[in-house]
């Protein structure tokens, strides 16, 4: 009994201490892997817009659609690794001023009006984007970061009427079509292997052409690229 012991404990001590030093080497990985393809989301948040246009080299006006709620829907589909690319719709509930033209004193400018009020505008917006995964197709820590580019058309649907329906034809502004072009970032947290809530920050350009009523010579286009900025909120679904 006494051999047995002898040989048996110190065999026993030894798997112990191997067991051990295999697990003490054991270190959980902070990256999970991402297997779902395919994601649909709905997000809420804002669009601070710039709104004003300038009509000559001392006069602006808010021509243009006002910082609004912004609803979006988006369909995203991962291509191969870090890369994937997505189709979004957001509305837009805007509105903007009513601003009017006068002929100006030297017939060299045109007076521009405010009229102190506003319509509605609401805008549809369609986008095509890519978006480059920072952390490939995996999380750190339940997170998956990434940037993005978008492109595609904004327009007004609906809306105006009210103190526009007194303007003459050429003095009445209409946004849209008008191509929109941007770039964001946005980070999902992984609460499930098929769920993540998800942040974004955005930011587009898209074009503004002032009515033809307030161009001196009636032939030349004013119009500029504005910038807006986006800050969204939502939840994915990953199937």
């Amino acid at each position: 009994m006494n051999r047995l012991s002898r040989t048996l404990l110190p065999a026993l001590a030894l798997l112990a201490l191997s067991a051990g030093a295999a697990q003490a080497q054991t270190v959980p990985s902070p990256f999970r892997y991402i297997e779902p393809k395919s994601s649909v989301e709905i997000m809420g948040g804002y669009l601070f817009t710039d709104s004003e246009l300038a009509v000559n080299d001392s006069t602006t006006a808010e021509f243009g659609p006002q910082s609004a709620p912004m609803i979006t829907a988006r369909v995203n589909r991962r291509f191969g690794g870090p890369i994937s690319g997505n189709v979004a719709l957001s509305f837009i509930p805007s509105e903007r001023r009513v601003i009017s033209a006068a002929e100006g004193q030297d017939s060299v400018f045109v007076d521009v009006i405010d009229t102190g009020e506003t319509v509605s505008a609401p805008i549809a917006m369609l986008e095509a984007g890519i978006r480059f995964h920072i952390t490939g197709d995996r999380t750190y820590h339940g997170f998956a970061p990434y940037v993005m580019a978008t492109g595609g058309v904004a327009a007004e649907i609906g809306g105006a009427a009210g103190g526009e329906k007194d303007l003459p034809d050429d003095e009445r502004f209409d946004f849209g079509p008008a191509f929109a072009v941007g770039a964001g970032t946005g980070v999902d947290w992984f609460l499930t292997r098929r769920f993540s809530l998800r942040t974004e920050l955005s930011y587009r350009i898209w074009r503004l052409t002032a009515p033809q009523g307030f161009a001196t010579n009636r032939t030349a286009d004013i119009d500029e690229w504005n910038g807006n900025a986006g800050v969204s909120v939502g939840a994915a679904f990953h199937f």
